[in-house]
């Protein structure tokens, strides 16, 4: 399994997240090389991201956020409206369409992100088809900090996290 996913066309399904990750970099100043060094990513990776030529993995897009400093909405609606200085936000909304989302697909995943608009949220909501049937076939666990919900849909998945023992879920 690869760490990466490439798009044949430069305005294919991941210039979307070239777009943000271009827009992300330009709004702290830095150059590709920058980011590269603090992500730990390579340069020409980033570049194909930036140019709509290949998507990030899960874990790489986790890395890049990390390195950044960022939130990972960012990544997929850098445009959204930020409050004004002193005006607290009482309310926020946001919702998820079916067939909305940006996608990130891998050979034995897929994870549709929603709610992509809301910036700084507390959970990153998405929607995820694992296709693999091993814990072997999937790879190594995907280390983040947080919390995790799960709702299984259809099927049957066991979980298994770092801390905790495998659970059996329908």
């Amino acid at each position: 399994m690869t760490d990466t996913a490439v798009s044949v066309s430069a305005e294919g399904p991941h210039s979307q997240l070239g777009h943000c990750l271009k827009a992300a970099r330009q709004a702290r100043g830095l150059t590709l090389k920058q980011v590269a060094e603090k992500t730990g990513m390579a340069l020409s990776t980033l570049s194909k991201v930036e140019n709509g030529l290949m998507s990030l993995t899960y874990d790489k897009l986790l890395q890049l956020t990390s390195g950044l400093q960022m939130d990972i909405a960012e990544l997929f609606s850098p445009a959204a409206p930020r409050p004004e200085p002193g005006r607290p936000v009482t309310a926020r909304r946001s919702l998820s369409r079916a067939g909305q989302g940006q996608v990130v697909a891998t050979r034995f995943y897929t994870y549709t992100y929603q709610c992509t608009d809301l910036i700084g949220k507390r959970m990153v909501p998405m929607i995820t088809e694992v296709r693999a049937r091993t814990l072997d076939e999937f790879g190594p666990l995907l280390r983040h900090s947080g919390e995790e919900y799960f709702l299984v849909t259809r099927g049957t998945i066991a979980v298994h996290t770092e801390f905790y023992a495998p659970e059996i879920l329908n």
